[in-house]
């Protein structure tokens, strides 16, 4: 009896949400909606280079992400170092540390 009671909830839940998320129709004489997007992007991160230029003793790390928005898409654009210094992060010695930030451009 619970069941058909709560199929029967369930139903008429799902009859009135498609009447009040019904689609408006558009006018000619209505401007266009244009709706932002968004997408999570790498902001920043820490890049350690290994001084003998080993690929698996390069890597990166404390990534930050942003929230971009956007209109229609966006684009990578490499990255600026803002600061670079000598760390030993790898048995190779010491290699290079940059802090580097992500630019984007949209459209």
């Amino acid at each position: 009896m619970k069941k058909i009671a709560l199929m029967a909830f369930m139903s008429s839940m799902l009859a009135v949400s498609g009447i009040a998320l019904g689609a408006t129709p558009a006018f000619a004489d209505q401007p266009a909606i244009v709706r932002a997007m968004n997408d999570d992007v790498l902001s920043t991160y820490y890049h350690y280079e290994c001084p003998n230029r080993i690929s698996g003793h390069s890597f990166d790390y404390n990534k930050t992400y942003k929230l971009l928005t956007f209109q229609h898409g966006y684009a990578y654009d490499g990255y600026t170092i803002a600061s670079s210094w000598k760390a030993q992060n790898c048995s190779c010695g010491r290699g290079t540390v940059q802090y580097r930030i992500c630019n984007y451009h949209t459209w």
